[in-house]
C-alpha cells in the first residue's frame, strides 16, 4: 500500500515490475501467450530440486505447464465439468453444516464456532481429496484423522516458513530452522499425496488384472490416461491438494466475512437462495447458475 501510494499502480522492485491495477494485471496476463512463464527460479522449484521431484502445474513453466495444465484441466478446472462432482460436494458440506451445529452446540453460548478457519479448511482438503481419490477422509468427523490434520498444518507451517526462506539469503540456511521446516512441511504433504496416489493406483491394477472394466472420475481418468508420468503425478496430485486446503478456504473464509460486514447483502443473498431452493433442498450445479448475486459475491472477493 505505502509503495502504491508513493509510485502510483505500477513501480518497479529489483528484478520484479509489481502491478496494482485491474486494468493492467488484464493486459499483463491477456499478453502472455500460449506458454506464460511466471518465474524462471523460485524457491517452490528449488524443493523440488531437492527431492528429485517433477513439476507439477504451480510450478511448471512454458510448455511443461500447458501440457501439464491441457490435460487436469479435462476433468476439473473447467466449470461445465465441476459439475460432475456435484454430488460429493453436496455431500461434503452437507457434513461441513452437521459440524458447525455440533461446535456450535459445545460452545456456552450455543452460537460461537472457533477457528472458523480451520474448519473451512477441513471442508475444503474432505472435498478436493474426495474428487481426486474417491474416497472420504474423515475431515469432518468429531475426531478428525491424524494423517489427514497432519496435511493440514503442514500447508500452513509451509507458507509460513516460506516467508523467511525467500527473504533470507541462502547461507541463514545451516543457522536457522526455517529452510528445514519448509523442506519437512512438503515432505509431510508429499507423502500423504504419495500414498493416496499409490493406493489408487493398485486399485485401478487390481481392477485390470482380474479383468474388470476401470471406471472412475478424476484420478482414475487422468492416471488411465498414461500421459503423465508418475513423478508428475505426484507434484500435481499435491498441489491440487495444497490449493485446495490454502486458496479455497481462504476465498471462503473472506467471502463469508465481506457477509458478515454487509447485513443487507447478506440478506439478500439468503434470499435469492431461498427462491431458487427453498427449505432444506440441496443446491444443484444448475441452481447456483442462476443465482447471479452469490456468485457476484465470490467473483468480488476473488
Amino acid at each position: 500500500i505505502i509503495e502504491h501510494n508513493k509510485f502510483g499502480p505500477l513501480w518497479r522492485t529489483g528484478d520484479v515490475v509489481n502491478v496494482a491495477d485491474n486494468n493492467l494485471i488484464e493486459q499483463v496476463v491477456r499478453q502472455e501467450g500460449k506458454y506464460p512463464m511466471r518465474a524462471n527460479e523460485n524457491i517452490w522449484k528449488e524443493q523440488r530440486k531437492v527431492r528429485g521431484l517433477a513439476n507439477g502445474l504451480i510450478t511448471a513453466e512454458g510448455e511443461e505447464w500447458y501440457r501439464l495444465r491441457a490435460l487436469l484441466n479435462k476433468r476439473m478446472l473447467k466449470p461445465q465439468e465441476a459439475a460432475l462432482y456435484q454430488g460429493v460436494i453436496n455431500q461434503v458440506a452437507s457434513d461441513l453444516i452437521e459440524r458447525i451445529r455440533w461446535l456450535r452446540s459445545l460452545d456456552g453460548s450455543g452460537v460461537m464456532v472457533h477457528n472458523i478457519t480451520q474448519e473451512l479448511q477441513r471442508y475444503t482438503f474432505e472435498a478436493i481429496a474426495a474428487i481426486l481419490f474417491e474416497v472420504r477422509l474423515g475431515c469432518l468427523q468429531q475426531k478428525i484423522p491424524e494423517d489427514t490434520q497432519k496435511f493440514i498444518d503442514s500447508v500452513t507451517s509451509m507458507f509460513r516458513a516460506l516467508v523467511y526462506c525467500d527473504l533470507l539469503p541462502k547461507w541463514t540456511r545451516n543457522w536457522l530452522p526455517y529452510w528445514n521446516q519448509y523442506l519437512l512441511a512438503w515432505d509431510n504433504m508429499f507423502d500423504f499425496a504419495i500414498k493416496a496416489v499409490d493406493k489408487k493406483m493398485a486399485q485401478i491394477k487390481e481392477l485390470l488384472d482380474t479383468g474388470q472394466s476401470v471406471e472412475g472420475q478424476y484420478l482414475t481418468y487422468i492416471l488411465a490416461s498414461g500421459q503423465m508420468s508418475q513423478s508428475e503425478m505426484y507434484s500435481s496430485i499435491t498441489e491440487l491438494l495444497l490449493g485446495g486446503v490454502d486458496t479455497t478456504s481462504n476465498t471462503l473464509s473472506w467471502a463469508l466475512y465481506h457477509l458478515a460486514k454487509d447485513q443487507e447483502l447478506q440478506d439478500s443473498v439468503f434470499r435469492e437462495i431461498c427462491s431458487i431452493s427453498p427449505a432444506e433442498e440441496i443446491p444443484t450445479a444448475q441452481d447456483v447458475s442462476k443465482m447471479p448475486l452469490l456468485r457476484a459475491t465470490i467473483k468480488e472477493t476473488l
